[in-house]
């Protein structure tokens, strides 16, 4: 029903998608497709499929780069994602968050495999960004904030944030901000002025945003 509604405003459509089993679809088959369609160069991010914040904080940068995010479970590398760093002759992984994420046996894995591994990483989510930002977009045009608690602000300001450059964007909790993220901030003072706040009130509260006007 969606594609029949897009087709009647004139917008042709794609699906990318695969198929496990029977009326299965599978996120990590889906996101190896979306990474072996678009993807440049030999370097793939590896991120957990089982939660959101890892992929957001290295999204600008990937999309700006056009380095594919491929999705994994914690403990096992899919077929599909093993199918896609094969067939794209990968020769760098880099692992965006700690153990909890994705294990050191998916490490270890990769690295059996012939595979050149490094892991990005941080005691928490925020943590995680700010390590990410800080050795990809360490010199900010500006910065974008979202929730670091959901994922639907950050993931639809994605392709946005990479468009304009070198524009992070710092996960953040409704009210307050993590310490590794005021860190970031607080290297950061020269961008003040271009600090944007992507979300309402409910994601982001006014006593956050006052915050921010410190900066």
């Amino acid at each position: 029903d969606v594609i029949t509604a897009l087709n009647k405003l004139g917008i042709s459509t794609e699906r990318l998608y695969n198929i496990t089993g029977i009326n299965k679809v599978s996120r990590y088959e889906t996101a190896a497709r979306v990474a072996y369609k678009f993807g440049l160069g030999s370097t793939v991010f590896l991120v957990s499929g089982e939660n959101f914040p890892d992929a957001l904080a290295i999204s600008p940068y990937a999309c700006r780069a056009k380095i594919p995010i491929v999705l994994t479970p914690k403990n096992f590398l899919p077929h599909s994602v093993k199918k896609v760093l094969r067939e794209r002759q990968t020769k760098k992984v880099i692992i965006i968050g700690g153990t909890l994420a994705v294990s050191e046996k998916v490490e270890n894995e990769l690295r059996n495999l012939g595979y050149e591994v490094t892991r990005i990483a941080g005691s928490s989510r925020y943590e995680t960004c700010a390590r990410v930002n800080s050795t990809y977009l360490s010199n900010p045009d500006r910065i974008f904030v979202a929730s670091g608690e959901n994922f639907p602000d950050a993931l639809s300001l994605a392709p946005y944030a990479a468009k304009l450059g070198n524009s992070p964007i710092l996960l953040v909790k409704r009210s307050s901000l993590p310490a590794p993220i005021k860190n970031y901030l607080e290297a950061h003072r020269d961008v003040g002025d271009k600090i944007i706040l992507a979300g309402g009130e409910m994601a982001l509260s006014d006593e956050l945003q006052w915050t921010l006007d410190n900066y």
